[in-house]
């Protein structure tokens, strides 16, 4: 048995490699000589797939942006809960200053994000190259617009994870370290 495994893994794979050489020097390619300029694609359904594209993207965009009003809503309540927990904690005597700057720190990452925001909803609700209805009017503005909310929107989530895990650790230590 040994000997008819060690025959055919000698053999088998030797062949399948030669089999495959022989499909990557011989399948064709796809090349442009130098010198040759590319042709774009003609027909309507070439220029229209992109243009569903971005209306798509438009309205994954005013999605987004109400999904992160609602996000936004809840750093008050998140702010609120830790203002009285540091007040509940600074009754009883505790040295609550980390978590008052940790607090501090969210708070100012929440107010940066909330200007953030604000030029994301000012860009869609300007919405260059869109019409009222969401349909691109302007290909070339509604790429810039698209482009210009989603960095707009990356931006103040890149702002508020760190804020918030910064916040959430700094709760951690204290409740480590008083216990």
């Amino acid at each position: 048995m040994k000997q008819k495994l060690s025959f055919l893994s000698y053999t088998v794979g030797p062949v399948m490699l030669a089999l495959g050489m022989m499909l990557a020097f011989f399948s064709p390619v796809a090349a442009q000589a130098p010198g040759d300029e590319p042709q774009p694609p003609t027909g309507q359904e070439t220029v229209k797939v992109p243009v569903e594209r971005m209306e798509k993207q438009y309205q994954r965009q005013l999605d987004r942006l109400d999904a992160q009003v609602t996000r936004l809503e809840k750093t008050d309540e998140i702010i609120a809960d830790v203002e009285k927990r540091i007040g509940d904690l600074a009754a009883k005597g505790k040295d609550v200053s980390a978590l008052e700057e940790a607090l501090g720190n969210y708070q100012a990452s929440v107010d940066e994000a909330v200007s953030l925001h604000a030029t994301a909803e000012t860009i869609l609700q300007t919405h260059d190259g869109f019409d009222a209805d969401g349909k691109v009017v302007d290909a070339q503005a509604a790429a810039v617009t698209l482009r210009e909310a989603s960095n707009a929107m990356n931006d103040v989530q890149r702002l508020l994870r760190p804020a918030l895990r910064d916040l959430l650790q700094a709760l951690r230590d204290f409740r480590r370290d008083n216990r």
